[in-house]
């Protein structure tokens, strides 16, 4: 039995068909029907309703489901290519904030074991699967993730590698994902394939994983406005546009959002800039304590530990070298970097003027060491490899 139809407001001909026993869709004005896939269970649909870009489905003892994102329903026809690939065009989205996914208070924890925890002024039930790092709620909705799906066909597999390109109007690079990188995690099967954007800029330099450190794979929102998606296989692409909006809950202005991104670029890259030296004193000190072991000469012996002495004193101004020990210490750089970040990425607003000090005083800082490991610690290298090499034997490259 067919309990409701609705065409969808979007695209004529496109309809929706709720029976006893599930969801049906016609792109041809109900000449020809197909049962619709996903995670909807046999049960019956008593009603449906199309909400701008999303399909509220109201059934009969399993409650209320939602399938996010209409675009590519609209937009898919038998136009889609035989050879090579097409990017749809993503619907306009809302620049809406992730406070935190849920469990990120405590980690992902061990697969396949029962977990709870509050959402809210509720509880739930969740689980962690082997596939994913994001909790599976067992008896609560899932929200869909903040950020843009890109759909995309591909009609075959690609020997070469999938490539995503996210650029402003003006042509400027934002971020790019790519099928050959497993970090990416860019899908490249042939057929339909999803893949989810957080709205971010890159993040910063890792540290080098000795150290325990202050994770930032993303650095800050795109601002509300017009961008590009550009979908490069082989020797071919495809682009479309597509509308970030501001929430409209808020009220901040295209002045304000943009100040506040432009601080957080430049808290990134100076948390880079911190890291980066942070990984060259690393490997420096580890290839001293190379040569330390090869050698017995007395000279090298001393200009080696002197190098030692320093890069274990500028250490942990760049960061807290014992936050892993039950002893407290104080931050260095990359924490407070790190925290000024969180400060000003709290909420969407203009930097205060006191977070703006606050960068000023760490960028003097974090200069100031630079520029020891530069000059004062450089000039020491470079008499430890005038040393080294009157012994026949290969320089320190670290710096």
């Amino acid at each position: 039995f067919t309990r409701v139809i609705r065409e969808d407001p979007n695209r004529r001909g496109l309809l929706y068909a709720g029976t006893e026993t599930g969801l049906y869709i016609s792109f041809d004005d109900g000449e020809n029907w197909q049962r619709m896939g996903g995670n909807l269970p046999v049960c019956p649909i008593h009603d449906l309703v199309i909400k701008e870009q999303d399909l509220v489905v109201a059934t009969h003892g399993r409650s209320f489901w939602m399938l996010d994102d209409l675009a590519p329903l609209h937009q898919a026809g038998s136009d889609l290519p035989a050879e090579g690939s097409h990017l749809f065009a993503p619907a306009p989205k809302a620049r809406r904030r992730d406070y935190g996914r849920f469990g990120s208070w405590y980690g992902k924890q061990d697969s396949n074991k029962l977990n709870f925890g509050r959402i809210g002024t509720s509880v739930a039930a969740l689980e962690y699967r082997d596939d994913s790092d994001l909790p599976h709620f067992l008896n609560a909705g899932q929200n869909p993730r903040p950020g843009v799906v890109f759909c995309y066909y591909l009609a075959g597999a690609s020997d070469a590698p999938v490539e995503l390109h996210i650029r402003d109007m003006d042509g400027a690079l934002i971020r790019s994902y790519s099928s050959a990188s497993e970090a990416d995690g860019l899908p490249a099967r042939a057929g339909l394939n999803r893949f989810h954007w957080n709205l971010r800029y890159p993040g910063a330099v890792d540290v080098d994983e000795s150290l325990a450190s202050w994770e930032r794979p993303d650095g800050p929102l795109v601002v509300p406005g017009e961008y590009v998606a550009e979908l490069v296989v082989g020797a071919g692409s495809c682009r479309q546009s597509f509308e970030v909006r501001a929430d409209p809950r808020l009220e901040t202005t295209a002045e304000a959002f943009a100040a506040q991104k432009d601080l957080l670029l430049k808290i990134r890259d100076r948390l880079s800039r911190n890291n980066a030296t942070l990984n060259k004193l690393v490997a420096l000190k580890g290839q001293v304590g190379a040569w330390m072991a090869r050698s017995d000469d007395e000279a090298v012996s001393a200009a080696a530990e002197t190098i030692v002495a320093d890069v274990d004193e500028l250490m942990p101004l760049l960061i807290n070298t014992g936050i892993s020990e039950s002893q407290l210490y104080p931050s260095g750089l990359h924490e407070k970097f790190n925290a000024l970040f969180e400060s000003v990425d709290s909420a969407d607003y203009a930097p205060p003027r006191q977070a703006l000090e606050v960068f000023d005083q760490l960028s003097a800082q974090l200069d100031s060491h630079v520029e020891q490991v530069n000059t004062d610690l450089g000039a020491k290298v470079a008499a430890f490899n005038e040393a080294i090499r009157g012994l026949g034997l290969g320089a320190l490259d670290a710096m």
